[in-house]
Order: C-alpha cells, then structure tokens, then sequence
C-alpha cells in the first residue's frame, strides 16, 4: 500500500539547515586537524579552474536566492515554502562545500570562508517562517 509524505513542518526545515550547516564546518575542521598534522604539504596545488567553479557557484547561489525571495513573500503554504527554500539553501551548501574541497587541497581558507558566507546568506535570506 503506497504511502503518503508527510508535509514538511518549521521544525523539520530547521533541521535540514542545521545539518547542512554542520555538515559543511564538521568537514572544514576535519581539514583543518589534518593540515596541522606533521608532514602535511599542499604539494603546491594551484586549481584555478576549481576556485572558479566556486565564485560561480556563489554567485549562481546568491543570484538564485535573490531571484526567489520575492517568489517566498508570497508563500503562506509550507510545503510550497519548502520547494523555494531548500533548492537555494543547497546551492549555498554547494558553494560552501566546493570552498572546503579548495581548502583542503591548497590550505587556503579564503574560499571557503566565501562559501561558508554564501551558505549564511541564503539562510538569511530565506527565512524558515515568514515575515508577520
């Protein structure tokens, strides 16, 4: 017998941002305990390719979230609420992710302290419960 989903809840919306968020610094601190291990070397990496797919990603995030906040002011269902929020609190998360991937293999933290900025400002910009 099929199922149904339950529709998502303001407490099951701020899980998923939790996660995402502590998902994101858990592996930027494993990367960083590993960078002080004896031995560790970047070998020189230089990704340029790679530290522009993250500018990109960052701004294909924010761009995105802008484009779709006016479309959230309109929301009052939560489950259409949901359909606007999670795809551009992933994007952040893909930007965030991509600058911890840079820091790990250059040791340069500026990228993902871009990504870990563009994560936060999706979850500003889309707030869980709207506006009153």
């Amino acid at each position: 017998m099929p199922t149904r989903n339950a529709p998502p809840t303001a407490a099951s919306l701020h899980l998923i941002r939790i996660s995402l968020a502590l998902g994101v610094m858990l592996f930027a601190c494993v990367i960083w305990f590993q960078h002080r291990q004896p031995g560790w070397s970047s070998h020189g990496f230089s990704l340029p390719a790679l530290q522009w797919a993250q500018l990109a990603a960052s701004f294909v995030a924010v761009a995105f979230t802008i484009f779709m906040r006016e479309r959230l002011s309109n929301q009052h269902d939560i489950v259409r609420r949901a359909a606007i929020l999670m795809p551009g609190w992933m994007l952040g998360e893909a930007a965030a992710l991509l600058g911890a991937v840079i820091y790990y293999l250059t040791d340069d933290a500026r990228f993902l302290g871009v990504g870990l900025a563009v994560l936060f400002a999706t979850f500003l910009l889309l707030p869980v419960q709207r506006n009153a």
